[in-house]
């Protein structure tokens, strides 16, 4: 497996797809009304919903937020890791984690799906009156 690591460069790899999965995340992120922090480093990388971007108020829990952002993802042919931060004191995530050997055309079609993802909970939540 190290040989395999090696040959392919994976760390390399990892480094330069990763800062453009970050910059991806950051602009849908500032496109967006419900995201509020984009973490972590390389290719594991977290995105933070909230009601507000000013103030980082979380989303209320009978929105169900991380439920709603796993489905929306799977709906648009993306699994995003979402759970709630610590029972939900702590705020809303979902996760973007993909392989070390994602090529550059499958990172923006992945930031194409979670960008679709992300636009569908975020109207379902206008729909709801909470944005």
């Amino acid at each position: 497996m190290l040989d395999e690591f090696d040959r392919l460069d994976l760390t390399n790899c990892a480094n330069s797809t990763g800062a453009m999965l970050r910059a991806g995340l950051e602009a849908i992120m500032q496109r967006s009304p419900i995201l509020g922090d984009v973490r972590g480093k390389g290719m594991l990388l977290a995105v933070e919903m909230v009601a507000d971007k000013a103030t980082k108020e979380m989303l209320p829990d009978y929105c169900k937020p991380t439920e709603r952002m796993r489905i929306h993802g799977l709906d648009n042919g993306v699994m995003l890791y979402s759970r709630p931060t610590a029972g939900s004191t702590l705020g809303h995530w979902f996760m973007v984690a993909p392989p070390l050997s994602i090529t550059e055309d499958e990172c923006q079609e992945l930031l194409r799906r979670t960008e679709a993802a992300v636009m569908a909970y975020q109207n379902e939540l206008k729909s709801l009156g909470e944005i």
